[in-house]
Protein backbone atom coordinates (compact mmCIF):
# COMPACT_ATOMS: atom_id res chain seq x y z
CA UNK A 1 0.00 0.00 0.00
CA UNK A 2 1.14 3.65 -0.87
CA UNK A 3 -0.65 6.66 1.16
CA UNK A 4 -0.56 9.87 -1.34
CA UNK A 5 2.14 9.03 -2.61
CA UNK A 6 2.08 9.85 -6.61
CA UNK A 7 -1.51 11.45 -6.39
CA UNK A 8 -2.39 15.26 -6.58
CA UNK A 9 -3.78 16.96 -3.02
CA UNK A 10 -6.72 18.24 -5.43
CA UNK A 11 -8.59 14.66 -4.86
CA UNK A 12 -10.49 14.49 -7.98
CA UNK A 13 -11.84 10.77 -8.77
CA UNK A 14 -10.71 8.93 -12.24
CA UNK A 15 -13.13 11.13 -14.27
CA UNK A 16 -12.57 14.11 -12.83
CA UNK A 17 -15.34 14.40 -10.60
CA UNK A 18 -14.30 15.85 -6.72
CA UNK A 19 -15.48 13.75 -3.83
CA UNK A 20 -17.45 15.03 -1.41
CA UNK A 21 -16.72 16.90 1.52
CA UNK A 22 -15.03 14.91 4.60
CA UNK A 23 -14.43 11.52 1.68
CA UNK A 24 -11.64 10.65 -0.23
CA UNK A 25 -10.79 8.75 -3.71
CA UNK A 26 -9.32 5.75 -2.72
CA UNK A 27 -7.23 3.49 -6.03
CA UNK A 28 -6.57 0.11 -5.24
CA UNK A 29 -4.83 -2.62 -7.35
CA UNK A 30 -4.93 -6.60 -7.66
CA UNK A 31 -2.25 -8.35 -6.26
CA UNK A 32 0.84 -8.00 -7.37
CA UNK A 33 3.66 -10.57 -8.09
CA UNK A 34 7.16 -10.00 -8.14
CA UNK A 35 9.40 -11.79 -9.86
CA UNK A 36 12.98 -11.79 -9.30
CA UNK A 37 16.40 -12.89 -10.70
CA UNK A 38 18.89 -14.79 -9.28
CA UNK A 39 21.78 -12.69 -7.67
CA UNK A 40 24.73 -11.75 -10.37
CA UNK A 41 27.69 -10.76 -8.63
CA UNK A 42 30.36 -8.67 -11.09
CA UNK A 43 33.01 -9.26 -11.17
CA UNK A 44 32.42 -13.32 -10.55
CA UNK A 45 36.15 -13.96 -8.88
CA UNK A 46 37.84 -12.30 -5.99
CA UNK A 47 40.89 -11.84 -7.58
CA UNK A 48 39.33 -9.11 -10.15
CA UNK A 49 38.08 -7.02 -7.58
CA UNK A 50 41.01 -6.51 -5.47
CA UNK A 51 42.78 -2.65 -5.79
CA UNK A 52 46.31 -3.48 -4.12
CA UNK A 53 47.25 0.07 -4.29
CA UNK A 54 44.03 1.10 -1.86
CA UNK A 55 43.90 -2.24 -0.05
CA UNK A 56 40.17 -2.37 -1.12
CA UNK A 57 37.55 -4.19 -2.74
CA UNK A 58 35.12 -3.44 -5.32
CA UNK A 59 32.02 -5.70 -6.01
CA UNK A 60 28.41 -5.01 -8.26
CA UNK A 61 25.64 -7.35 -6.92
CA UNK A 62 22.53 -7.08 -8.94
CA UNK A 63 19.65 -9.04 -10.11
CA UNK A 64 16.78 -8.64 -12.23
Amino acid sequence: MIVGSGYSAANFGPDGTPAAPGTAWLYISGPVVVRRGPIDVIPDRAGSSIDMRVNGRRVLAERT
